[in-house]
Parts: structure tokens; C-alpha cells; sequence
């Protein structure tokens, strides 16, 4: 009986492990999504390039975009979880920054073609 205990403490022990990694890494690739996000801002305010010429904002943001939903991170937290993890937090505001980018980059580059989606 005491070796059953045991075991399922080593099991329950595991899963906090690698669900604390899994988060990690949720947490790395949302840090990268906003750096990517940042650099795409910058792109269209600080450089003078437009949202649909910017290599940040086309190619780098739609692979990082990605890789953040490919995880299904953003699923798996809804209204009902009482705690938001650190990922959706970084992500929300990597998501506001590039939507930035593209309104901004739309209001002054009027003759350049609208972005319709940053994905």
C-alpha cells in the first residue's frame, strides 16, 4: 500500500514537471511572438516602411503567430479559469502590437494595399 502511495506521488510529481515546462515553453514562444510583434512596430512607425513591405510584419509575424497557436495555448484557457498564465498575457499584447502596426500602417500609407488579416 505505502508503494502505491509512492508511485502516485512520483506520477503526481511528473505531471507538475512538465506541465511547469510546458508552460515554459508556452511562455518563450509568446515572448518571441511579441518581440517579433515589437519589431514589426517599429517597422512601421520608426522606419518609414510600410505594414505589407515589412519582412517583420509579413513573414516573421505570421511564423511566430503560429507557432503561438500551433501550441492550441490559446484554447485551453477560457472565461471559467480563475488564473490567465503569463503566455496569454504576453500574447494579448503582442497581438494589440501588431494590430497597432496595421492600423497605423494603413492611416499613413494610404495608396499601399490594406492589410486585411495579421495572420
Amino acid at each position: 500500500m505505502k508503494a502505491r502511495k509512492t508511485l502516485i506521488g512520483t506520477v503526481f510529481s511528473i505531471l507538475a514537471m512538465s506541465a511547469a515546462h510546458a508552460e515554459d515553453a508556452l511562455v518563450l514562444i509568446a515572448v518571441n511572438y511579441s518581440k517579433v510583434a515589437d519589431e514589426c512596430l517599429l517597422d512601421v512607425r520608426d522606419r518609414n516602411v510600410p505594414y505589407s513591405r515589412s519582412i517583420n510584419c509579413t513573414t516573421r509575424l505570421k511564423n511566430a503567430s503560429s507557432a503561438y497557436i500551433d501550441t492550441g495555448a490559446q484554447l485551453a484557457y477560457g472565461f471559467e479559469s480563475k488564473t490567465i498564465p503569463n503566455h496569454a498575457y504576453i500574447s494579448s499584447t503582442a497581438l494589440s502590437t501588431a494590430w497597432s502596426a496595421a492600423a497605423l500602417s494603413n492611416a499613413e500609407y494610404r495608396n499601399v494595399p490594406p492589410v486585411y488579416s495579421l495572420w
